[in-house]
Order: C-alpha cells, then sequence, then structure tokens
C-alpha cells in the first residue's frame, strides 16, 4: 500500500491550516465578575462567563441607574447621538469608567462645539476612547487590525483596565 498520497494529503491539510491561524494572542479575562451597561448592541466577547451586558438608554446616565454597572459601553452605532450638546456635561459626572467604543478622540462628547464625525478605523490610532477615574484614556487593536482576533483581544484588555479602575 503506497503511503505517499496520505503524507501528501497531510501536509497540504497542515500547510492550509497554518495559513488560517490568527497572529493574535487569545488572553481572556479572568478577573472578577463584571456588569456592563451598553448603549447599542453587545460586542461579541470570549468572556461571557465572567461579563454581562444590559441595555441602557441614555436617560440611564442622568437618572444614575448606571451606579449598579462596573462601566458603560456606548457603541459605535450611538456614538452621533451620543455626541449631542445636551449629553457633554453628563458624561463628566459619569461616576464609572465610560467607554466610547468605535472613535479615537473624546472631543465631541466632551464640548458642545465639536462635531461627530464617523471615520474608519485607522492604523496606529485608538478604537475607543473613555473616561476612567476622572482620566481620558484611549486603547487601540493589536497589530493595528480590525478582525474578529484583535477584537476580543481589545475587549479582554478592556476588561482588565475596567477592572483596575477599581
Amino acid at each position: 500500500m503506497n503511503k505517499l498520497p496520505i503524507i501528501l494529503l497531510t501536509i497540504v491539510l497542515i500547510t492550509i491550516m497554518a495559513g488560517y491561524s490568527s497572529d493574535t494572542p487569545i488572553n481572556p479575562y479572568i478577573g472578577r465578575d463584571l456588569k456592563i451597561g451598553v448603549i447599542g448592541g453587545h460586542p461579541d466577547i470570549i468572556e461571557s462567563n465572567k461579563v454581562t451586558f444590559s441595555s441602557i438608554e441614555f436617560e440611564d446616565l442622568t437618572n444614575e441607574d448606571y451606579k449598579r454597572y462596573d462601566a458603560v459601553f456606548i457603541m459605535k452605532e450611538r456614538l452621533e447621538e451620543a455626541a449631542t450638546d445636551h449629553d457633554s456635561e453628563v458624561y463628566l459626572q459619569v461616576v464609572i469608567p465610560i467607554i466610547f467604543i468605535g472613535t479615537d478622540t473624546l472631543t465631541p462628547f466632551l464640548t458642545n462645539d465639536v462635531k461627530y464625525q464617523p471615520k474608519a478605523f485607522q492604523k496606529g490610532s485608538s478604537y475607543s476612547v473613555g473616561i476612567i477615574n476622572g482620566k481620558k484614556y484611549g486603547l487601540g487593536l493589536y497589530n493595528d487590525k480590525e478582525n474578529e482576533d484583535s477584537l476580543h483581544l481589545f475587549y479582554s484588555d478592556l476588561f482588565r483596565l475596567i477592572e483596575k479602575s477599581y
């Protein structure tokens, strides 16, 4: 029996599978359980046993219902609404981490003079910005790649940052 076809098939399969492997490290968040209030769609994460999301609205930031969460995420599809004049003061008064996902600047959310301009992710820039313990921060994507693996790592790193803020 000739084993050459089996060996060649094995080599071809290994080569194909190696081409699909990700260079993004997998480093799931393993800290304390987190509850995140989300304005917009819930992100896809790998830590569903450690992090729970609840849908909230902008009004929850003004009536202090947000305080039952460890952080608030405002997702990309709601950023334009988040930049309206009536919200700028509210974001500065929120006492838990508030994170704007899918933008590299806080300016349209903290001032009434600058209009939010949606744009695609750009290499070398932040993928999210926020205010944690009164300090502004930005967090980028691994290797500046916007793909499923780098987004999973991004959220894992963001959860670690939120945990450190307490």
